[in-house]
């Protein structure tokens, strides 16, 4: 099976300047700005990696905290790691996440993704936003 676009919306910390709109907001923004990209680009709906690539690095990667979304995939590990792993992991980590995001644009083929409410409360710092990928004839895949 094909990558799923859906994991350019990995469950990733996003930066705090992105709390001016909600959770569900941003990922909606981000979620139709990537597809109307691919839809009017027919190259890169063709796989162009290149050109995923750029949408990534402009459309999605400026909102991940990534040494928080590496601390989170390290799990405890992190804490026993020295300073120079830390931003070693990091730097590998947004290199695999950028190279799967590239990959995840262009494998489209015409799906869609719904972004589902979020549950949260005022003072919550941390939510997880729920998605589903659509794919024509297919059941949705939740995200």
């Amino acid at each position: 099976m094909k990558i799923l676009l859906a994991l350019c919306f990995l469950a990733v910390p996003l930066f705090a300047h992105a709390q001016q709109m909600g959770p569900e907001e941003l990922v909606k923004k981000m979620t139709e700005e990537v597809m109307s990209a691919i839809k009017s680009d027919k190259q890169l709906a063709a796989g162009d990696k290149q050109k995923a690539l750029k949408l990534a690095e402009e459309k999605i990667l400026p909102h991940v905290d990534f040494e928080e979304a590496t601390r989170l995939a390290v799990g405890r590990s992190w804490r026993e790691a020295s300073p120079e792993q830390r931003k070693k992991l990091v730097e590998e980590f947004r290199r695999m996440l950028v190279r799967t995001y590239s990959s995840a644009i262009s494998a489209y083929e015409g799906q869609t993704m719904k972004v589902l409410p979020v549950r949260m409360k005022p003072d919550d710092t941390e939510v997880t936003v729920r998605n589903q990928y659509i794919r024509p004839g297919a059941k949705p895949v939740g995200i």
